[in-house]
């Protein structure tokens, strides 16, 4: 009541007095819940789920990592026009007999369980037509909360604002990993993900994918300030590449040192390529000679006589 008063007496403060009541509304509001009616075969439990015209049992599988079709199923619903096939690698996939197999990558348009809707579900098409089409994280994911009783399964969805990033960081994650690599995908992939990185949206596990890709389209400066953030993370655990990629981006800037500690980190990794190491000491060895450092340059010199490098003609 004193913050209203203020806002009387202030008219200056009344879009706070707005901030404040939508957040009022926000936390009293409750999500919608949702409950649909359970078959049970041995310890397995299915789910009738409706894509277009077809209901089909589903198993619900919270172990899953992504929701699974057979290839008949994801003929039909292709041929329905409820089903899209992106131009990306196939997915190699253990299943749970820990055997591998090949999947395509497909994204089915909307996918029903009892009243709630599933758009853009990223899922994997296994060949043949005895695999059971299955519920995984890519649906799971994109619920708040869910819970079994009885034959009753109970959830409440995420927010759709929610949804949709979760929706764009799969299909990210899908061109950076298993498309062609152009420049346009990676155009795609920057534009999608900018948004959540400049409102601080974006998780780390997506932030990576987010790093790479500006890193491919060499926005240097875009990509250190990027890493920079992910490395906040105290729990992300840094891959050996991403050092590869940090020591080109600093020596390009002309942060030097940084290039070097990235350099060394490269080096004393256990999955190191020699050819690259080689290319990043001939680079870090031309761009400490523009900067005047020559006993640096020297230093890398030697490295690569004891390497036996041998640099390409224009180099």
């Amino acid at each position: 009541l004193c913050f209203i008063f203020m806002c009387v007496i202030n008219p200056e403060s009344m879009k706070h007095l707005t901030s404040v009541i939508g957040l009022l509304f926000a936390l009293c509001a409750t999500a919608q819940e949702y409950s649909v009616e359970l078959s049970r075969r041995n310890s397995l439990y299915l789910v009738d789920t409706k894509i277009g015209g077809h209901t089909e049992k589903f198993t619900f599988d919270t172990g899953a990592s992504c929701t699974m079709i057979n290839s008949d199923l994801c003929t039909l619903l292709k041929s329905e026009g409820h089903l899209t096939e992106p131009q990306l690698s196939t997915v190699l996939v253990t299943m749970a007999d820990e055997s591998e197999i090949e999947c395509r990558v497909v994204y089915i348009d909307e996918l029903e369980i009892g009243s709630a809707k599933f758009q853009d579900v990223k899922a994997l098409c296994v060949p043949g037509s005895d695999a059971e089409p299955l519920v995984g994280h890519t649906i799971i994911e994109r619920m708040s909360r869910h819970s079994f009783q009885g034959n009753r399964l109970t959830f409440e969805l995420l927010p759709a604002e929610r949804q949709k990033y979760l929706m764009d960081c799969n299909w990210a994650s899908d061109l950076l990993n298993y498309g062609s690599g152009s420049e346009a995908e990676l155009q795609e992939v920057y534009d999608m993900l900018t948004p959540y990185f400049n409102n601080q949206t974006i998780v780390s596990e997506d932030l990576d994918i987010y790093c790479r890709a500006v890193y491919n389209l060499d926005r240097f400066d875009e990509f250190v300030v990027a890493f920079e953030r992910l490395a906040e993370d105290k729990s992300y655990d840094t891959p050996t590449d991403m050092y590869d990629c940090l020591t080109v981006a600093y020596a390009v800037i002309g942060k030097l040192s940084e290039a070097k500690m990235y350099l060394d980190k490269y080096v004393q990794s256990e999955d190191t390529d020699q050819e690259i190491v080689g290319y990043l000491h001939f680079m870090l060895a031309e761009k400490m000679l523009y900067a005047g450092q020559y006993d640096e340059v020297l230093h890398y010199v030697g490295l690569l006589k004891e390497m036996n490098y041998k640099p390409e003609k224009d180099e």
